[in-house]
């Protein structure tokens, strides 16, 4: 979990992307932005500071936008599809990952961007 100035702290995109993903098969394999956070919400039992925390200056909350960015990584995996505005279907390949599929891309992708960095700086 990561933590900001004052003291409330939201899991990474990372850490949503699998409760995203489990919303979205429970809604019947389509969801929208505010289906997926709700249900995401409510399963890491996020309490009503955590759901209202902006980011930054702008209206958008910092859950809103973590989500947003577990939905991109979903969507980079070929796990969802996105119908239209906000809205979101999960895809075959989505209803076979599990949790540990998505750590392990996650961790090839770190993996990758810190090689790049090095690679940058030599």
């Amino acid at each position: 979990m990561t933590q900001n100035s004052v003291g409330v702290r939201l899991p990474s995109h990372v850490t949503m992307a699998w409760p995203a993903l489990c919303a979205i098969k429970r809604a019947g394999g389509s969801a929208s932005n505010e289906e997926i956070m709700e249900a995401v919400a409510e399963e890491l039992n996020l309490d009503d500071r955590q759901r209202s925390l902006r980011r930054g200056r702008g209206p958008r909350t910092l859950l809103g936008y973590r989500l947003a960015w577990a939905r991109t990584f979903l969507k980079n995996m070929n796990a969802i599809t996105n119908d239209g505005r906000g809205h979101w279907s999960i895809t075959e390949t989505g209803r076979r990952i599990t949790q540990s599929d998505i750590r392990m891309v996650s961790k090839q992708q770190l993996a990758q961007l810190r090689k790049t960095s090095q690679s940058s700086h030599e």
